[in-house]
């Protein structure tokens, strides 16, 4: 009777409404995959710039943390090289939060100093002058 014309046209429906939301499924994937793509290609521009900027950042800090130990041994005559660091290191730790060690200090300095040492000087240039300076930095910071 009643109840299952009600009951059929209601599936009929249903299975239309289906159908035409999954048409506009299957148009709007080429449009959801242009986004995607879109929005992947903006990621890697911006992950290469914060590569770019952590570059540049450690190569200005490996650069003036060097010129510090060289003025710290030259002001005090007979002062070790590493005693030099360590003062440095202090220094350092004065102005960092209670989230980093000393150990984390050294260990993420010595390494970027290895890192940065295996730059050619065209690299070096390139860096200085792609990159930014000094001066550029400091709006970083």
């Amino acid at each position: 009777g009643l109840l299952q014309e009600l009951s059929t046209s209601v599936r009929g429906e249903t299975i239309k409404n289906n159908e035409v939301a999954e048409d506009n499924l299957k148009a709007s994937i080429p449009k959801t995959l242009a986004c995607l793509f879109q929005k992947a290609c903006r990621a890697e521009i911006c992950a290469t710039k914060a590569i770019q900027k952590e570059i540049l950042c450690w190569y200005y800090y490996v650069k003036m943390y060097k010129e510090k130990v060289e003025e710290i041994k030259n002001a005090q005559r007979g002062v070790s090289d590493q005693s030099a660091r360590n003062q440095v290191y202090d220094n350092i730790m004065e102005h960092l939060s209670d989230r980093f060690t000393k150990d984390t200090l050294c260990k993420k300095t010595q390494k970027a100093c290895k890192a940065i040492s295996k730059l050619t000087d065209p690299q070096i240039r390139t860096i200085e002058e792609h990159f930014g300076h000094m001066q550029d930095l400091r709006s970083y910071l």
